[in-house]
């Protein structure tokens, strides 16, 4: 069943010689994760399609940012499909992010929440060009073999096939880091956990010192 409520998933009990319970996940929340999740992978420029895109900056500008945009999720028992709609960044290669997102949702749903995911379904519905920002003087000079067209040293990527995949995977180690610390902190602040609370700050300002090396590496990488 996907979503338009806020209706609730009962997952089942992980110590079961500790306290008896129930847990009370609601559907909504396990859309916020996976898109949070989704949105923080290499390749992603944003979630959900051009309508969804619209209503989600009106909604942003009255309630802040609505993690779910894009996100779509069916819930049978603690089995989970996530649906997701991106738009991807140019020139992004389309499976690898496909991939990406894939392994950060099952990551990010999995660890967070506990349940299973059988099926991570990936629609593109656009991709993202910068603005053109060449130089005015460009083609100018004919790109014969006589005039062969200049290519600025920077533009040659330097980096091997291996280093972008560790990068990728590091990146999604620390989404997933800081999808951790958010999770504990709302805990600890539902259960006054005050050490809970510290906990999950700790974990988010962990992966954000590990997210601020990640983008200086890729500037000098880049």
């Amino acid at each position: 069943m996907a979503f338009s409520s806020p209706s609730a998933v009962t997952l089942p009990s992980e110590n079961p010689g500790g306290s008896a319970g129930k847990t009370f996940i609601s559907e909504s929340i396990i859309a916020q994760v996976a898109g949070i999740a989704a949105r923080d992978v290499t390749g992603v420029y944003a979630l959900g399609g051009g309508m969804a895109r619209a209503l989600g900056a009106l909604r942003e500008t009255i309630n802040g940012t609505d993690a779910s945009q894009g996100i779509d999720v069916d819930v049978e028992k603690a089995n989970v499909v996530v649906n997701v709609t991106l738009v991807a960044q140019y020139p992004a290669r389309l499976q690898q992010t496909a991939a990406d997102v894939r392994e950060a949702v099952v990551r990010a749903v999995e660890d967070l929440i506990g349940m299973t995911v059988t099926e991570v379904n990936v629609t593109i519905a656009d991709i993202h060009e910068p603005d053109d920002t060449a130089d005015p003087l460009a083609g100018s000079v004919s790109n014969s073999p006589a005039h062969p067209a200049p290519v600025p040293p920077s533009s040659t990527p330097m980096n091997t096939e291996s280093e972008n995949t560790m990068s990728a995977s590091d990146k999604i180690n620390n989404a997933a880091e800081d999808l951790k610390g958010k999770a504990n902190e709302a805990i600890g602040k539902a259960a006054n956990d005050d050490s809970k609370v510290a906990e999950g700050r700790a974990e988010q300002a962990s992966a954000s010192v590990k997210k601020a090396g990640e983008n200086v590496k890729d500037a000098f990488t880049s």
